[in-house]
């Protein structure tokens, strides 16, 4: 098994150098998770541009976004799980639609990076939570939950 950092934050410091750090492991190449990263990027640009609470202190999703993570079928148990508000438990993913894009739905880190990979398994990657860590890899994404 390949072991992996995913940063999820300002991991480069150019900004408040705040980030949290998942540990995963998979049977594939640091090379072709990062095939797999990019070819969503390019099949979902919008990932790209705005990302997943990117925005400093600003924890939310667009409904643009939303519409992709539903698309991979990410299951609202999950997103009830990784939230710190337990006033979503046993919301389905149309429940949450309404608060999509306000400040309301306050994603968390933990989510940010569940979503992550929970898409990226969808296209093969077989990520699994894991302890040990060797390679790092950067998603660009999760910054706006750092002072919520």
């Amino acid at each position: 098994m390949n072991k992996f950092q995913f940063h999820f934050g300002d991991y480069f410091h150019d900004g408040h150098g705040m980030y949290s750090t998942v540990l995963v492991q998979s049977p594939l190449t640091y090379c072709s998770i990062r095939e797999i990263y990019d070819k969503i990027l390019r099949d979902y640009p919008i990932l790209d541009t705005i990302g997943i609470a990117r925005e400093y202190n600003e924890p939310i999703v667009t409904k643009e976004v939303w519409e992709v993570i539903c698309s991979f079928g990410y299951p609202a148990e999950r997103l009830c799980e990784k939230l710190d508000d337990r006033s979503y438990e046993n919301f389905t993913m149309s429940d949450f639609a309404p608060y999509v894009d306000t400040e309301e739905l306050c994603f968390t880190v933990e989510a940010v990076a569940d979503i992550w990979i929970w898409m990226l398994n969808a296209r093969g990657a077989m990520l699994e939570y894991t302890n040990d860590v060797y390679e790092h890899f950067f998603i660009d994404d999760g910054y706006g939950c750092f002072m919520c």
